[in-house]
């Protein structure tokens, strides 16, 4: 996780649940008061098998975002600057934030 210029973070989302899309990811950033989220680039997760690369079954993508300025957006800036994890927990509708 890196600053960027105008106040933007990338950030790495190491696993995400298989059918969890793009927009997923910028409408959860958005209704939890995260930030806007500017770029999205979502991979699936491969791991090799016997030679052969198979999928891990989830996917894990990295995104740039612009951190809200409530309070819930600096925070997220404050684990974000000191190396902290936020866990966003996402179970279709149900969704949480830790």
């Amino acid at each position: 996780m890196s600053n960027q210029s105008s106040n933007t973070y990338n950030v790495f989302i190491p696993f995400i649940r298989l059918g969890v899309t793009e927009n997923d990811i910028r409408f959860i950033f958005t209704n939890k008061g995260l930030g806007k989220v500017s770029f999205v680039e979502m991979h699936e997760k491969k791991l090799q098998k016997e030679g052969k690369l198979k999928s891990a079954n989830h996917h894990y993508a990295f995104i740039t975002v612009k951190p809200n300025s409530d309070s819930t957006g600096k925070q997220f800036i404050e684990n974000i600057n000191s190396g902290f994890t936020t866990h966003i927990i996402y179970e279709g509708h149900n969704l949480s934030v830790r």
